[in-house]
């Protein structure tokens, strides 16, 4: 049985031609992603030695610029500031959703419509000389150290046809606690015309920002040791046990829930969730879902002195709260 070649004009065979098609785009990919990652040290560079004249050090491994991805990667990016500031290493840093042209600080562009910055293998390290003479870095020490490992992922998205803003920030420090947060935003379209050079709100500008709406909210928060910590330096220093601090706080959250029965149930029901997690610290939903998105003079409405004016808030913004 014999098989066929298909040959087009001077007997070059199909698979000849897509092969070299092939090695052409491969070969345009590697001189772009080339440029891409010249131009990322570049700026890097200007970076460090900016950050130099002000006094910090800045430091790095490596960084790679993905345009296909549009994506930026630093590796083991370090901040050391002098003796009264921390020492910060970021372990691995991607930045997703960032035009590889836009490192540099010549191009003046507009804001991305989307974007996410992951940060794993993160510490923060304390000096001696910064705790000894703060009393109150002294006491933070107690609870959570001199070295912090933590990780963060925050990301937002915005719809240029509904102006919605969506927002994800999600942070943990280990041995200590998980956030979780996240939240739209309405009228908000004229993010995508501010320019990333931009340092000085317009008059237009405050407009629109006032105009911005919050349509929804939620945090979560899990406790994974830090609850622990503070009650064991509160119950060293009180000389009360951890579980006669505990009554304590349940007692004044007694309190507080009797006064706000006064104004509604359901704000004492709200109370009651918060004596749960006092009780049980795992983990505690605090979120808002109004039926209208909350507007700049609903919260400055609150400001204006009228003792009702909170818990109208509250209420018109649907605020709920679960424990565990």
């Amino acid at each position: 049985m014999k098989t066929r070649t298909h040959k087009i004009g001077g007997g070059v065979s199909l698979i000849t031609i897509i092969v070299l098609i092939i090695m052409i785009v491969a070969g345009l990919y590697a001189y772009v992603d080339y440029q891409a990652d010249l131009q990322a040290n570049k700026s890097m560079m200007a970076m460090v030695d900016d950050a130099k004249m002000q006094g910090v050090v800045l430091s790095y491994d490596t960084v790679d610029s993905s345009p296909l991805t549009r994506s930026v990667t630093v590796s083991n990016f370090k901040i050391k500031s002098n003796e009264q500031e921390p020492d910060i290493i970021l372990g691995k840093l991607v930045i997703s959703g960032l035009d590889w042209q836009a490192f540099s600080t010549k191009k003046k562009d507009h804001l991305p419509l989307s974007m996410s910055i992951d940060i794993t293998d993160g510490k923060i390290i304390l000096d001696d000389n910064m705790i000894e003479n703060d009393p109150n870095l002294q006491s933070f020490v107690d609870v959570m150290g001199k070295e912090l490992h933590f990780s963060i992922h925050a990301s937002y998205s915005l719809d240029e046809k509904t102006g919605v803003l969506t927002a994800l920030i999600q942070q943990s420090v280990n041995d200590n606690f998980r956030i979780k947060a996240d939240m739209a935003l309405g009228n908000t379209g004229w993010l995508a015309y501010v320019k990333t050079d931009e340092s000085v709100l317009s008059d237009d500008l405050t407009l629109d920002l006032l105009a911005t709406t919050l349509n929804n909210f939620s945090i979560t928060f899990n406790n994974t040791g830090l609850i622990e910590k503070l009650r064991a330096v509160a119950s060293k220093q009180s000389g009360l046990s951890e579980k006669r601090l505990i009554q304590q706080a349940v007692t004044q959250l007694r309190q507080i829930q009797s006064e706000f029965h006064n104004y509604s149930p359901v704000y004492s029901l709200m109370i009651e969730e918060i004596i749960k997690f006092t009780q049980r610290p795992n983990q505690l939903l605090i979120s808002i879902d109004p039926e209208q998105p909350l507007t700049s003079d609903d919260f400055l409405k609150v400001f204006i002195g009228k003792q009702s004016n909170p818990f109208d808030l509250m209420k018109k913004a649907q605020l709920f709260i679960r424990a565990n």
